[in-house]
This record gives C-alpha cells, structure tokens and sequence, in this order.
C-alpha cells in the first residue's frame, strides 16, 4: 500500500499503487474542501493552511511558498 498524505490540510488516503493514492488523496481533498465550504469555514481552513484569500466575491486564492521537502524512509520493527 501506498500512502499519500497533504500536511497543509492533515488530510490522507492510500492505493495499491502511487497513482491510486494520488488519486484517492485528490477525491479525499475534493471531499475535503466541499464539506468545510458547505460549513461555512473554507476561508478559515485555507488561511489556517497557509493560503492567501482574496476579499468576499474575489477568488483569486495564492498557495503559500514552500521551501523545502522532504521524503523519509524510517526502518522500523514492528513485529
């Protein structure tokens, strides 16, 4: 199984494949994004995140700048 997970939104999924869970990641996010917007706290999520907003009615939204990433593999036993 393939994890794949968005740390500005804490939110994650898994597939068979890296493609799978890449996908099922975006349904997750889509689901996401839909449900805090139906709420009634997309805006708070986004700038919780990181993102910058635009003012009511407009909806430019800016990803915030990253500056570094980092994949780690950590051997473990859990056996």
């Amino acid at each position: 199984m393939f994890v794949a997970y968005s740390p500005e939104f804490d939110v994650s999924s898994c597939g068979r494949s890296v493609s799978e869970a890449s996908k099922n990641l975006k349904d997750a996010m889509i689901g996401f994004l839909e449900s805090a917007r139906e709420r009634g706290v997309l805006r708070e999520i986004l700038e919780e995140a990181g993102y910058s907003v635009g003012e009511t009615g407009n909806h430019q939204l800016h990803a915030p700048k990253f500056f570094m990433f980092e994949d780690t593999m950590i051997p473990l036993q859990y056996a």
